[in-house]
């Protein structure tokens, strides 16, 4: 006698749950996102913003008015000079995205095609091209947009071409090794078994799967050029007047640091909202797009 179950009571298996502690790191890894996207929005909101209004000039002096603090004139209180703090904040946003746009920029034109480069030919070149890599690497690009701005007069533009020169090399050994480990899959191995060229397969199956360390690699970047740029302009070799800097208000408020605390405080919080909005938004994009990230959840 066959025994049938009946259709009324059989019922499919309930899916697996994830586990509360992968329900945990997905919630933080979505805030972390979040909050480093709004924050970088926001920060470039305000510079764009700064390009048509500002509160007042911030360029123009009024030593009358000199130190003031938090009113509804003045929205966070003047500086030594008697310049809107605010103002000065607002404007001085563009500086540093320029600089990190174009830096990253530089260095991704660099040194992306230089690392798949190494890793794609043979051992012996690769060899000899990252040893040439160390030896640029072995400058910072804090240091080399110093000897640049110290010989060239400073400026933005040093900065900016320094600080891409300078954070070629560490990219290239990022993208190397990244593109190591495609070349050592099954798909990639096929594709140049096949006969495909090297440029089909960097750009059909090197750059897709990478692009998790590119992006943190591009948003780390940014934050640490944004950083050089006001270590510059603190040392009065980055942005010069009249143009607001972060870095250059930073040193001009240390006189005045126990006087008017203030005056410090809204620059260095900028650089510190800009630099963390960039990490957190870095974060949360790999953890979205790396497919092992994916798969892990």
């Amino acid at each position: 006698m066959t025994v049938t179950a009946d259709p009324a009571t059989t019922r499919p298996a309930p899916a697996p749950r994830p586990s509360p502690s992968r329900r945990g790191a997905g919630v933080a890894r979505g805030a972390a996102l979040t909050t480093g996207a709004v924050l970088v929005a926001l920060v470039a909101l305000v510079a764009l913003v700064s390009l048509v209004w500002t509160p007042m000039s911030p360029t123009v002096t009024d030593p009358v008015n000199r130190l003031l603090g938090p009113s509804a004139e003045h929205w966070l209180g003047t500086d030594g000079l008697g310049r809107d703090v605010a103002s000065q904040v607002m404007a001085g946003a563009r500086v540093p995205l320029l600089v990190g746009a174009v830096g990253v920029t530089i260095s991704f034109v660099i040194g992306v095609p230089y690392g798949v480069l190494a890793a794609m030919t043979d051992t012996g070149a690769g060899h000899w091209f990252m040893r040439w890599n160390d030896i640029v690497q072995a400058f910072p690009p804090l240091l080399l947009a110093i000897i640049l701005a110290a010989v060239s007069g400073g400026g933005t533009g040093t900065a900016m071409i320094a600080l891409g020169i300078g954070a070629a090399p560490g990219v290239a050994r990022v993208v190397r090794s990244g593109t190591l480990q495609v070349l050592s899959r099954e798909y990639a191995m096929a594709a140049r078994a096949s006969g495909r060229g090297p440029v089909h397969t960097a750009v059909r199956h090197v750059l897709p799967n990478i692009r998790g360390v590119l992006i943190v690699q591009a948003s780390v970047g940014f934050a640490l050029a944004i950083l050089a740029e006001a270590a510059l302009s603190f040392l009065g070799l980055g942005t010069t007047a009249p143009t607001p800097s972060w870095g250059r208000m930073l040193q001009e408020a240390q006189a005045f640091l126990y006087t008017q605390p203030l005056v410090i405080l809204w620059p260095g919080l900028a650089v510190a909202v800009t630099v963390l909005g960039f990490n957190l938004l870095g974060d949360g994009l790999r953890d979205r797009f790396d497919p092992r990230m994916e798969a892990g959840r």
